[in-house]
């Protein structure tokens, strides 16, 4: 059973305890076959991929985003739909308050949306700049040591090469299997007081002392159902940009906020009316909780398209139906990245949103674009892979066709690799490496590469997890002010796996 359908049945599972490949994105897919049957390699090396013309049909942009709107225009759709915190107007909503004993109740509120700006607005590193520590840097090789011992969850060790503070934050006390999401969903909550994990007893939350690294007590990441629906998936929960209390997640055609100390759940926004009959997936929202993202499912759950959603005006805007793999939205909330999940010569694999301007970008698989897979959006930037150039590539989303390399990996294509870009300032990008596990140059290592195209790359730990599945994939997220970053490891091929969190200092 798919987490769509353990969605629907108001059950919480680890989407990716499903075990199956069929489950995941048609990028992931990839590179879950590609490990599994042992050619990672051979393939990656031939640079090509088959793939067709990415379907433009029945796109809807709204270009006035930001540029004095009339609250709730919505081009060709209509507004539709319940729910929805503005800052324009006031609105009713169902909030379910849990308190810490087992009694529940029920409450109507009515509240007035404020949205509150975020901090990440690009051009700053976080507190803990990668430059400004002391960390290895360079290109040297260096071969993975002795496996250390693990201590129990809450226990700590230091990564025998590179000299970093890791956190063991689950165990076989939290079920049989344990992981992060995704390298652009954050793990993390916007102070770094708490953490999210998913098991296979559920999704949990742990607290979190950040300063000394002191895992604290951890509960269900959802104390119960959002009024009148099922329990959201917690695979693309996504922590609020502003209030480290909030966590946002969707069941249905809904996007809920949820507030882990209080257990209220208050309603974002229903599509119903708007968006045909099926589900919200892969949400990803902009670092000032005003613009949402999404892919779109009929209720066969199969994917039907897209959209984007401003918050405070309640505006859609942008609605395709398409087949596609998935959405991004940038930080800024201005632009909107699509993966195509088309691949070859000469096909679309990413097309660029200019949400400001109203305009679409296509870029190619090949060259001349490069398009980047596998990557993550900071302020109107995008940083991924090219797997034509074996590189680590930069962007500006304003300019999409003009491409920067970050880094090379020269004719090693024995290793994949995930991006993530949630620290403040964007100026550097943290990619965790997995693949065979052969001696090379950043084989199966997390690093850190800086964005300003000096080449620089810090060494941050190897995260000793062995591929025998996609699942097992580390798929590092770091915190907001760069002095953390989750991950999942199968520990050497345990036979399980778990998140730990690695600490720079």
């Amino acid at each position: 059973m798919t987490q769509r359908k353990l969605e629907q049945a108001g059950r919480s599972t680890g989407r990716y305890e499903a075990g199956r490949s069929g489950d995941l994105p048609l990028r992931e897919r990839r590179g879950a076959l590609l490990v599994a049957a042992g050619v990672l390699a051979s393939v990656f090396a031939a640079g090509c991929f088959d793939g067709g013309a990415a379907d433009q049909s029945d796109v809807d942009v709204t270009p006035e985003k930001r540029s004095g709107i009339p609250s709730g225009h919505v081009r060709g759709h209509g507004t539709g739909g319940s729910g929805g915190t503005t800052t324009t107007s006031t609105s009713t909503s169902t909030s379910t308050s849990t308190s810490t004993s087992t009694s529940t109740s029920t409450t109507t509120t009515t509240t007035t949306g404020t949205t509150s700006s975020g901090t990440g607005s690009g051009g700053s590193a976080g507190v803990c700049d990668p430059a400004a520590l002391s960390l290895i840097e360079g290109n040297a090789i260096y071969a993975e040591p002795a496996l250390p011992a693990l201590p129990a969850a809450g226990g700590t060790l230091f990564d025998p090469t590179f000299g970093t503070e890791i956190l063991r934050v689950t165990d076989s006390g939290d079920g049989s299997n344990c992981s992060v999401a995704y390298s652009y969903w954050p793990s993390f909550n916007v102070d770094g007081t708490r953490l999210q994990a998913t098991c296979s007893s559920g999704a949990k939350l742990f607290d979190l002392d950040p300063v000394n690294l002191v895992l604290g007590a951890s509960q269900p990441l959802f104390a119960a159902a959002p009024p009148g629906g099922g329990m959201p998936s917690a695979e693309d929960a996504i922590w609020s940009g502003v209030d480290p209390n909030v966590i946002y997640a969707h069941e249905g055609l809904r996007i809920w906020a949820y507030n882990v100390v209080t257990h209220a759940w208050t309603l974002v926004k229903s599509f119903a009316g708007v968006l045909p009959p099926g589900y919200l997936w892969q949400m990803s929202r902009s670092m000032d909780d005003n613009v949402f993202a999404f892919t779109v499912e009929d209720t066969s759950w199969a994917f039907v398209g897209y959209a984007a959603w401003q918050r405070d005006t309640d505006t859609m805007l942008i609605h395709e139906s398409s087949s596609l793999d998935e959405v991004q939205i940038d930080k800024s909330g201005n632009f909107l990245t699509v993966q195509t999940g088309l691949q070859g010569a000469g096909t679309v694999q990413v097309r660029v949103a200019d949400l400001v301007h109203g305009t679409m970008v296509d870029l190619t698989d090949n060259g001349p674009d490069y398009a980047p897979a596998h990557g993550d959006s900071g302020v109107g930037i995008m940083v991924g892979n090219d797997n034509w150039l074996n590189r680590v590539t930069y962007r500006s989303l304003a300019t999409p066709h003009d491409v920067q390399t970050l880094l090379s990996y020269g004719n090693d294509w024995s290793q994949a690799m995930h991006t993530s870009l949630l620290a403040d300032g964007d100026t550097h990008a943290y990619v965790s490496l997995y693949g065979s596990h052969s001696t090379g140059l950043f084989h199966n290592e997390i690093i850190a590469v800086a964005t300003d195209g000096s080449g620089s790359v810090y060494r941050l730990a190897h995260h000793r997890s062995v591929m025998n599945s996609y699942e097992d994939a580390p798929r590092a997220n770091v915190s907001r002010d760069g002095c953390r970053i989750a991950f999942t490891s199968n520990w050497g091929g345990s036979g399980r796996r778990d998140v730990f969190v690695l600490q720079l200092r």
